[in-house]
Parts: C-alpha cells; structure tokens; sequence
C-alpha cells in the first residue's frame, strides 16, 4: 500500500477534482473536457480500495462525493474497457457503369 503517495497524487489532482465537481452543479463554463485523468483515478482508487477514504476529508471532500469520484472512475475505467475496436477503413469504389445490351437509350 502506497497510500501517502497516493494522497500526494491526490493533492495534485486538486483542480481537476474541483473542475469536475463545479461541471457536475452546472456552475462550470465551460464544462470539464475529459474530466479526472487516469493517474488521478488511480490514486482515487487506490484511496478509497487501499487506504482511508477520510484522505478525501483533507480535500474538503464529503464521504459522498469521494464516493462519486470513485464511481465516476469505475465507470471510466469499465467505459474504456469496453470501448469498440477502430472503425475498419472505408473502401472507396468507384461509379461504375451498367450497359443492357438490346437496349437503346
């Protein structure tokens, strides 16, 4: 368990988790693009699956939006996993034109 170092990563995921929570009220413009990044959701996790999740409180965060973070990551984390392989290249065909032999136009 990493745990101090995990909180250290969260100390530096400060405005990302501020941004993220002020974009969720709607009081954010814009809204946050991307979110919290993989290393913060690492440590996020770490916090809450490793260590103790009162490491939110020294954020200023409640127990309920430390559990928001974590779910928020869980569903990033599932919604990369399950993201659909690259769309195979298009092939372009050319226009190709049809003759009915007997028939005049």
């Amino acid at each position: 368990m990493d745990c101090w170092n995990a909180g250290l990563e969260l100390k530096s995921c400060t405005d990302e988790i501020v941004k993220f929570f002020l974009s969720q009220t709607g009081t954010s413009e814009p809204p946050v693009k991307g979110g919290i990044d993989k290393d913060c959701c690492g440590a996020i996790g770490l916090v809450v699956k490793d260590c103790w999740s009162v490491m939110f409180t020294s954020l200023g965060l409640t127990t309920m939006e430390g559990n928001n973070l974590r779910e928020y990551c869980e569903f990033q984390a599932e919604k990369s996993e399950l993201s659909p392989s690259p769309a195979p290249e298009t092939l372009a065909l050319s226009p190709v034109e049809i003759t009915y032999p007997g028939l005049d136009y």
